[in-house]
């Protein structure tokens, strides 16, 4: 099975071929995965005969289609698609600490962490991630004026990219949400951010926040 992922995937290319390279991203068929003809269950031969010829790296999100946002990404998929084949394999689901990262290198020896809905509000795993692969101690917790620093700088990069319009500010209301995850009174504070009209809205809230904060600090 292993030779014939690699043939599909264009393990035999010719490295000096002008062809553009190609990342194929794939999520599992369904909830149980298909079958080889071994009867064993995991990575399939049907997900070879859709890799394009002369991929360069394939990304595999280790969640069915069926389990949508739910259930437990299975990252013995991934570590199968590693052992398959030998182009780069690029592992996602389920991440969202700094050592959700290392656990997904160290279980699937996959070569690249893909990271999507774990960076909501918490663009900050990125760093802590690359400090726990470097050997490095998981950097300390951003706090709350951290936070929405942050959040606030984000919000303005979207008025300035999707227009300074009342849709892009009530798009944006999740995404301040998000940012306040974690910190004390979080549900109270989310059910204001989710009531804003502008930006200078979420900035009032966020320093009425922190003023019982910096008085007790």
């Amino acid at each position: 099975m292993g030779n014939q992922l690699r043939d599909a995937a264009g393990h035999r290319m010719d490295s000096r071929a002008h062809h553009r390279p190609v990342a194929r991203d794939h999520e599992q068929d369904d909830e149980r995965g298909d079958e080889t003809q071994e009867g064993e269950r995991g990575f399939q031969l049907g997900v070879a005969d859709r890799l394009p010829y002369r991929a360069r790296a394939f990304t595999l999100h280790a969640r069915t289609r069926t389990q949508m946002f739910s259930g437990k990404a299975n990252w013995d998929e991934i570590a199968r698609a590693v052992e398959a084949l030998e182009i780069p394999v690029i592992g996602n689901g389920d991440v969202q600490t700094g050592e959700d990262i290392v656990r997904m290198r160290d279980h699937t020896r996959c070569a690249g962490i893909m990271i999507g809905r774990g960076a909501f509000g918490n663009p900050w795993l990125f760093r802590d991630g690359r400090a726990l692969l470097e050997g490095g101690p998981a950097p300390a917790t951003p706090t709350a004026a951290e936070r929405f620093r942050v959040a606030l700088r984000h919000a303005r990069l979207a008025l300035r990219l999707q227009g300074d319009t009342r849709k892009t500010v009530i798009e944006f209301r999740k995404h301040l949400g998000w940012y306040t995850k974690g910190l004390h009174g979080a549900s109270e504070l989310r059910q204001r951010l989710f009531q804003i009209e502008s930006i200078a809205e979420a900035e009032a809230i966020f320093l009425t926040y922190l003023g019982p904060v910096a008085a007790v600090a």
